[in-house]
C-alpha cells in the first residue's frame, strides 16, 4: 500500500489501484465522466471503500455528496452550482437500480438523468449489494468498471477490480449463478477502515433514509403490475417462450421466469 493525501485527508491505498485511478483523473477534464459500480455483501465495507475512492478522485468529496435514494441523486445532479467538473457523487445502497424495477417510473427517471449528466464530467459511484442484480444498461454499458468488495475468512478489507470489458463478460457469463470467478479481474488488493467522512452522521442519515424509503411510486407500481400480468398472459395463454417475452419487454429471461413463478394462474 502507498500513502495518499486528498482534501487534507491522508490514508493508505493499494498501489495498483492508485496507478489506475491516477490514469483516469484527467479524463473528466477531457469531456468524459466516469461511472463505477461498487458491490459486495452487507457489512463487507463497500461504502467505506467507495468513499475512499471518491475522496481520492475529488478532494471536495463530503457527506453532502452521498445520496441515499435516487430522488436525492437526481436533485443534486440538477442543483445549480452544487457539483463542479471532476466532483464525486455516490448513490448509496439504500436504493439500487435492478432488473425487477426496470419498468418503474422511478427507474426510468434515474436512467434518464444518469444519461443526461454525462456533460457534467463527474465521478459517479453506484453502491449495490450485487452487480448481477443491476439493470443491464448500467451493468453492461453505462459503468466503466466494477469494484467487488469481499471478505476472506470473515476478515474485511479485500477488493477486486474489473475494467469495462471484463465486467461485461462477468455479467454475461456469471449472472446465472452469481459467480464472480467467471471473469479474471484486472487487479486485486486490500483497503483500510479509514472513513473520509463523519461516520456517525453518515450512519444517522442512512438509518433515516432506510426508515423513510419508498423506492417505487404508485404509478410505477401500477406499471410493474401491468407488466407482470402481460408476462403471464403471453406465457400461459399465448404460449410465447420466456426468452422471447424478455426480448419484447427488455428484461431478462430470468426475470420473466421469476414473474411467472411468483404470479397466479390466469385460468
Amino acid at each position: 500500500m502507498v500513502k495518499v493525501t486528498s482534501g487534507g485527508e491522508t490514508f493508505y491505498m493499494d498501489s495498483n489501484e492508485k496507478t489506475n485511478l491516477d490514469a483516469i483523473k484527467g479524463k473528466v477534464l477531457k469531456d468524459w465522466d466516469m461511472c463505477f459500480v461498487v458491490d459486495g455483501v452487507e457489512g463487507s465495507g463497500k461504502s467505506t471503500k467507495t468513499f475512499q475512492i471518491a475522496k481520492y478522485l475529488s478532494p471536495n468529496f463530503s457527506i453532502e455528496h452521498i445520496c441515499q435514494n435516487p430522488q436525492d441523486f437526481m436533485e443534486k445532479i440538477k442543483r445549480h452550482n452544487f457539483l463542479k467538473q471532476g466532483d464525486s457523487i455516490v448513490l448509496d445502497e439504500g436504493f439500487f437500480i435492478n432488473t425487477r424495477s426496470s419498468l418503474t417510473e422511478l427507474n426510468r427517471q434515474f436512467l434518464s438523468i444518469l444519461s443526461e449528466c454525462r456533460q457534467k464530467n463527474l465521478f459517479i459511484f453506484i453502491v449495490a449489494p450485487s452487480f448481477f442484480d443491476l439493470d443491464k444498461n448500467i451493468a453492461l454499458w453505462r459503468s466503466r468498471g466494477l469494484f467487488h468488495i469481499y471478505h476472506d475468512k470473515m476478515e474485511r478489507g479485500y477488493f477486486r477490480y474489473y475494467n469495462y470489458e471484463k465486467k461485461k463478460y462477468l455479467y454475461i457469463s456469471g449472472k446465472k449463478f452469481y459467480n464472480y470467478s467467471k471473469a479474471k479481474w484486472n487487479f486485486a488488493g486490500r483497503f483500510t477502515k479509514f472513513m473520509p467522512i463523519d461516520e456517525k452522521e453518515y450512519r444517522k442519515r442512512k438509518l433515516k433514509a432506510f426508515e423513510n424509503r419508498n423506492p417505487i411510486t404508485r404509478s410505477g407500481q401500477r406499471l410493474t403490475n401491468q407488466r407482470d400480468i402481460l408476462v403471464r398472459y403471453l406465457y400461459q395463454k399465448c404460449h410465447v417462450k420466456q426468452k422471447d417475452i424478455g426480448k419484447m419487454l427488455g428484461i431478462t429471461a430470468e426475470a420473466v421466469c421469476t414473474i411467472n413463478a411468483g404470479g397466479v394462474s390466469l385460468d
